[in-house]
């Protein structure tokens, strides 16, 4: 008996998300002898798990397990479903959002390539009709355009991966799978609220990994239920500035690690500098509109991430360009 664990974040206020993504599991096509361990970890949701899932089951073998833990972001919410399963019983782990759904063969697809001996695999998925793979530059330079990718498969080494991920965040959560016995340890940093945790935790279990192995192939269905970091693009959320704050903490963690080289770590801290035009951009408009949260990013900027200070004097001089590409993208 092969056992999978799905670790699935809740965190929602409308009914009728969770059952679509749990809908999509009990879909799956799995193969014989192939059982499923799904976790909810309502995170303090508005709408409690339990609520949502009146009514809900799962046929044996397969379990159906539910958690309820003090609010800890997405992160820590995974880390409460890794932490309930036991690695001498689970295999793979498999990750879902609550309001994410898998393709009915997203399993046993994954299963056909983990068996191989591939640690870690991640498949491409669609979000308001447009795949996510068309974002990144990596996947575009070695696979081309969405609907004629070629070839379907990619296989990354471990340091290739990693390189790759910092860069961009290849694997959308709800399209992993992994071998979790091997690599039970790896935990995401629950201290990243807002952006950058599950990149981090990518790049974490690729350096454990000897295969990396990726589908170009539509595997599931992002969804529009509540995304923590969806709902701090916005301008007016509180909670903006808090994301651009954790953008640059990541990149300032990358400043300190020991397996990039400095040209790689200067291309890392090159990037930060349109974070920190952003963040100037959304202090000054909170000083306006709301005081308290502009003078908050301002003691997170000065007390986390002060190496990018340096950058204020050029994000000053470019703030009405920014102000002009910002007011373009949102049709203006």
């Amino acid at each position: 008996m092969i056992t999978i664990g799905v670790v699935i974040p809740f965190y929602q206020r409308e009914k009728g998300i969770l059952s679509k993504a749990l809908e999509s599991v009990a879909a799956q096509a799995l193969p014989e002898g192939v059982r499923l361990i799904v976790v909810v970890v309502d995170d303090s949701s508005p709408l409690p798990a339990a609520e949502a899932l009146e009514g809900f089951t799962l046929p044996p073998p397969h379990q159906l397990i539910t958690i309820r833990q003090a609010n800890g972001g997405p992160g820590g919410a995974r880390n409460g479903g890794l932490d309930y399963l036991d690695p001498a019983e689970v295999d793979y782990v498999a990750f879902l959002d609550s309001d994410d759904t898998w393709s009915p063969d997203h399993i046993a697809e994954a299963l056909k390539v983990l068996k191989s001996g591939v640690d870690f695999y991640f498949a491409n998925c669609s979000f308001n009709d447009v795949d996510s793979f068309s974002h990144w530059n990596y996947i575009k330079a070695r696979h081309g355009t969405f609907g004629a990718y070629a070839p379907e498969f990619g296989e990354l080494t471990s340091t290739e991966a990693v390189s790759a991920i910092v860069d961009e965040c290849l694997p959308h959560a709800s399209q992993v799978v992994y071998e979790f016995r091997r690599h039970s340890r790896v935990r995401f940093d629950a201290t990243f609220r807002q952006a950058c945790e599950d990149r981090l935790f990518f790049m974490d279990l690729s350096r454990e990994c000897d295969r990396i192995v990726y589908t170009t192939r539509l595997m599931g269905q992002r969804g529009k239920g509540v995304s923590i970091y969806d709902e701090t693009l916005a301008w007016g959320s509180p909670n903006a500035p808090n994301r651009v704050i954790e953008e640059l903490r990541f990149r300032q963690k990358m400043m300190s690690v020991s397996y990039f080289g400095m040209a790689k770590k200067l291309r890392i801290f090159g990037s930060a500098r349109q974070r920190v035009d952003h963040l100037l951009f959304l202090i000054l408009r909170n000083l306006r509109h709301n005081p308290e949260i502009a003078k908050a990013a301002i003691g997170r900027f000065v007390r986390e991430v002060p190496m990018f200070g340096m950058f204020l004097p050029v994000s000053v001089i470019s703030l009405p360009l920014h102000y002009l590409a910002l007011r373009r993208q949102a049709g203006l």
